[in-house]
């Protein structure tokens, strides 16, 4: 079982690849965007964001079981 993953922009792709897993934690977010323009903010943004149809699928085929969910 993974004890703690993140379901994110970046590594939706990568996870609908994998087969279907048990999770301790999973951490979903489901954009990575920000409404602050800090100049000093180093952290990578992104507009593109998961949509509900494409976590519901990701829901009923890759995860069996979670024993923590988490919505960033």
């Amino acid at each position: 079982m993974s004890s703690d993953t993140q379901v994110n922009v970046y590594n939706f792709k990568t996870l609908m690849e994998l087969p279907s897993a048990e999770y301790g934690t999973l951490r979903f977010d489901p954009n990575n965007t920000c409404n602050l323009k800090c100049v000093y903010c180093h952290n990578h943004r992104s507009d593109e964001i998961i949509d509900t149809e494409q976590f519901e699928v990701f829901l009923h085929t890759k995860v069996r079981r979670v024993e923590s969910f988490q919505v960033g």
